[in-house]
């Protein structure tokens, strides 16, 4: 990051969240894991010192019943918290910094963590198989630059994800076919 202008901050912050109040250590100890509410970690990116950017790394909270929610079917998260490790069922959400084009390795994190055992994924394994596959067409590879359409398919064949490409543009070289496609799958249900 830094060779590319950003400022990094020198600490991040990971904060844990509680349903009650903690005080001490003593009161500390005394929690148990359906005390957790979650975590997250807070990162700093900026172009400039003066202006830091801060954006959620990766946080997961505890799903709450809403009649609004609609994320369904948290996961099991583990974590450690001052030496003491917690499970957690939680919901996980990663944000990108607006810095380069990582949307996809955070839509990717975000939902390998529902279907991976385990649980997490991180960003270096994905670019690690996005590396490889523009690797075997002769390409580089850089995280910054986003990811295209093959290495997204790579991601998610290599960790056992089934899905469906819906090429609209390739689809619009055939207007019959495209009309039919926009019938039966229209673009908004892919949001």
């Amino acid at each position: 990051m830094k060779s590319l202008g950003y400022h990094v901050a020198t600490t991040n912050f990971r904060l844990s969240f509680w349903k009650r109040p903690v005080h001490n250590r003593q009161e500390f100890e005394l929690l148990a894991e359906f005390d957790l509410f979650g975590y997250m970690i807070a990162r700093c990116d900026g172009l400039d010192p003066a202006e830091p950017n801060w954006y959620v790394f990766e946080a997961v909270l505890s799903k709450y019943d809403h009649p609004h929610n609609c994320v369904s079917m948290p996961g099991e998260y583990n974590l450690s918290v001052c030496g003491r490790n917690f499970k957690m069922r939680g919901v996980m959400f990663c944000q990108q910094n607006m810095l380069n084009k990582r949307c996809a390795q955070v839509s990717l994190r975000a939902l390998l963590s529902r279907v991976v055992p385990g649980h997490d994924v991180a960003y270096s394994k994905i670019n690690a198989i996005a590396r490889k596959v523009s690797n075997a067409s002769g390409e580089s590879y850089n995280p910054s630059d986003g990811m295209n359409v093959k290495q997204i398919e790579q991601v998610l064949t290599e960790y056992g994800v089934r899905f469906k490409d819906v090429d609209y543009p390739r689809a619009a070289k055939r207007p019959s076919k495209l009309a039919r496609l926009k019938k039966e799958i229209p673009y908004t249900k892919f949001h």
